[in-house]
């Protein structure tokens, strides 16, 4: 297998960009066609807002076939991402499943999106803002270690820039932070913590499938969660239009 240099590489990157205007960069495909798996309290039919992780598992093995689907996360605690181990620079940061990108139709302008290998390593995409800002928008910024902090007193880690978001990126769903500026990959789909968190995913059904079919599914999977998962007997979902109105007032 033929190695490229890092300098070739870098060099070859550059003059893509270069050939690219700022209105030309590749942006992510709206979410219309796609939807939300949101929960709900199963008496009154609003918004219950907590989704365990273990009930969205059992809700993606029964779409399984039927359709795709991806989370972007609220933002994730107080963990900060900085240039330097001791640089007091923070960005806010925030999760998305492995493939997330790819279903919204979204291309890094550098690099690419996270893959499940990211779950056992530290990595990290950061946004077009970041990458101008606080990298100087530095091609070789891609495999920068910049260094995480999950907590007070706690040890930063280096994780690994493995992607750069098209400078106008937005995830315009409830569930996700509209204001964050950096992204490392969520172990929802594979995690076996039953209360790993809150979240409502996005579905996008596959060629065929009809939206009455992919909610079968997902009652088929209340049910199976109402009977594996204490908290899920005070919880059921339905698939919402991604693209609602004013989800995000």
């Amino acid at each position: 297998m033929r190695v490229i240099a890092p300098a070739v590489t870098a060099c070859l990157v550059a003059a893509n960009l270069a050939a690219i205007s700022p209105d030309q960069l590749p942006t992510r495909s709206a979410t219309a066609g796609m939807w939300l798996m949101r929960p709900i309290d199963p008496q009154t039919g609003e918004i219950y807002g907590r989704m365990p992780g273990a009930f969205v598992r059992a809700a993606r093995a029964k779409l399984d076939g039927l359709a795709d689907m991806a989370m972007f996360g609220m933002a994730v605690q107080a963990l900060r991402v900085t240039a330097l181990p001791d640089d007091r620079r923070a960005v806010s940061v925030s999760e998305m499943t492995p493939g997330a990108l790819a279903l919204v139709g979204v291309l890094p302008i550098i690099g690419r999106d996270f893959n499940s290998e990211d779950l056992r390593r530290g990595a990290v995409i950061v946004t077009y803002r970041v990458w101008e800002g606080l990298l100087g928008a530095r091609v070789e910024a891609l495999g920068t270690p910049l260094w995480r902090e999950k907590g007070a007193g706690q040890a930063r880690e280096p994780v690994v820039i493995v992607g750069v978001l098209p400078r106008d990126f937005s995830i315009r769903v409830p569930v996700a932070d509209p204001g964050a500026e950096a992204f490392i990959p969520s172990p929802v789909f594979t995690s076996t913590d039953a209360n790993d968190g809150s979240f409502a995913p996005l579905v996008r059904l596959r060629p065929g499938v009809t939206i009455a079919a992919a909610r079968t599914a997902v009652e088929a999977a209340v049910e199976a969660a109402r009977k594996q998962i204490p908290e899920a007997s005070k919880l059921s979902a339905r698939l919402d239009p991604a693209d609602r109105p004013g989800w995000m007032k």
